[in-house]
């Protein structure tokens, strides 16, 4: 397995967008202060003076008509090519989060302009020493080989190669599970670690498991699922919170990530955590992501645990796609039944 760390220069360009327009009025968490003063400094020195141009406008437009923030941004960029020119557009995000928007359209047919005429390759070139510092401190974190035998052991899938973990140093508070494509990818924003800009923390094993792990489940979830209109209604309000609103495949997603987490942590998590043993620290885990809204993560996790005690029973984790989600609707339904008895909504405390 190779990992590769980098700095993508699609994201760097969005980084631009993100810090020059109206994006951190309405995101303004996603976009913080973190020990990043002087490249922030940088990136206004350089491309204050063209925030009036066209593509400015139209991301300012789009920032505020449609649901852009979060995994949205860095979906859509990643998915041009060296150039930030595209031919076709996946579904993910630009006709399930975008509205398949003509604003998306022009704003991506702008993007080669304005970087040409704000000579955003030379401003990426010139922070070469800043990427590479920050590639070099994050690749200390990274264990290829636990990463590789998880995924190996799990999913016993034909899974791409090549790994790629892309440093956003303007974004903060958000890691995203969005891959270039034909890549398994992970993108991790801007974060205080002991009192210092970093990307990843000690035991990042649980991070990786989960974003990487998007760029397997997303697809299955599409692939099997069918869910009903409005299927996770009883939950949208906490998951509009955590930006995942009402889009039920997304938050399918986030459950089967969870239960998947909750089995690495189990299993192949070393050493205590707070005076806790890996099952110990899983469960706590679990219980904390009820308490977010996640209130189905019983199901799920016995679901999940039950394929990795038998998974000799299954070729591979998608073999065993129908059978969870087969299962998981009948336990959200008893589940739900119980729920609308004591007239329950929300989280659980």
């Amino acid at each position: 397995m190779n990992i590769e760390v980098c700095v993508d220069k699609r994201t760097e360009l969005l980084g631009v967008f993100l810090l020059i327009s109206d994006y951190g009025k309405k995101n303004p968490e996603l976009v913080e202060v973190c020990h990043n003063e002087g490249y922030r400094a940088k990136v206004f020195k350089h491309f204050d003076a063209f925030k009036g141009e066209k593509a400015v406008k139209l991301f300012n437009e789009i920032c505020n008509k449609l649901n852009f923030n979060n995994d949205a941004p860095i979906a859509l960029v990643l998915q041009l090519d060296e150039n930030f020119k595209f031919d076709t557009l996946p579904p993910y995000p630009f006709e399930e989060r975008l509205e398949s928007s003509n604003l998306v359209v022009e704003f991506l047919k702008e993007l080669p302009h304005f970087a040409l005429v704000s000579k955003f390759e030379e401003f990426y070139k010139s922070n070469q020493p800043y990427y590479n510092k920050i590639i070099k401190e994050t690749e200390g974190f990274v264990r290829p080989d636990a990463i590789e035998k998880f995924f190996n052991d799990f999913y016993k899938m034909d899974i791409p190669t090549d790994f790629v973990i892309n440093l956003l140093p303007h974004s903060t508070n958000g890691n995203y599970g969005v891959s270039p494509i034909g890549k398994i990818g992970c993108n991790l924003g801007a974060k205080e670690v002991d009192g210092k800009l970093a990307f990843v923390w000690d035991d990042v094993g649980d991070l990786f498991v989960h974003e990487f792990g998007h760029s397997i489940v997303n697809p299955l979830v599409d692939k099997y699922a069918k869910l009903p209109k409005r299927y996770f209604k009883r939950i949208y309000p906490q998951m509009a919170e955590l930006d995942y609103n009402d889009h039920d495949p997304t938050i399918l997603d986030e459950f089967i990530i969870r239960a998947i987490g909750y089995v690495y942590t189990k299993y192949y998590y070393k050493g205590i955590f707070e005076g806790k043993t890996p099952a110990e620290l899983a469960t706590y885990v679990i219980e904390g992501e009820k308490k977010d809204g996640f209130i189905y993560m019983d199901i799920l996790t016995k679901l999940v645990e039950d394929y990795y005690s038998n998974r000799d029973k299954f070729s591979n984790f998608e073999a065993f796609m129908p059978t969870l989600i087969k299962e998981f609707k009948k336990g959200k339904a008893q589940m739900d039944k119980q729920l609308n008895e004591t007239n329950f909504h929300g989280r659980q405390v």
